[in-house]
């Protein structure tokens, strides 16, 4: 029985998308079970960073000056924790059988899409929140020379000067 070229092409085609699923989900389950976390490295990392926004997100939020900067920390925070949820579900808890590192091996790769979304919109947070301080900083010698043009005519006004 000859087969179609185009038909062999995609019995290839889902063979190598099969075997390169089951791979991920051999070392993925691997590299959970040897884990002393109970978690895949890519995520024990995201975890740390994950952390620092958490933090820094708190300290800038703190400030309470610019509502635009209070917004985008907020939205930091919000997706932060979605990814901090997301993340704990993806830990084997309790015993680390082969087992449950295979299923949150699988887990991890059905929830690679989300994670990955998060990370994007975190990341371009991140761009806005890095240039509106820029602009921030930005204005601090403007408001320094200000500062001091008024203080000089304060000086001149009432001779209080050297």
């Amino acid at each position: 029985m000859a087969v179609d070229p185009f038909t062999a092409l995609g019995i290839a085609s889902n063979v190598i998308q099969f075997v390169d699923f089951t791979w991920k989900l051999v070392i993925g389950s691997r590299t959970i079970y040897q884990s002393s976390e109970g978690a895949s490295e890519n995520n024990l990392v995201l975890r740390v960073i994950l952390a620092d926004v958490s933090h820094l997100s708190h300290k800038m939020s703190t400030s309470g000056n610019d509502s635009s900067l209070d917004d985008l920390t907020r939205e930091c925070k919000t997706i932060a924790a979605r990814l901090v949820e997301l993340l704990q579900e993806l830990t084997v808890k309790g015993k680390r059988t082969k087992w449950r590192c295979f299923a949150v091996a699988m887990k991890e790769v059905w929830s690679k899409d989300e994670i990955d979304e998060l990370s994007s919109r975190l990341a371009k947070l991140q761009n806005q929140l890095s240039l509106h301080l820029q602009w921030l900083l930005m204005q601090v010698p403007v408001l320094f020379m200000s500062y001091c043009r008024f203080l000089s005519r304060f000086i001149q006004l009432t001779g209080t000067g050297p």
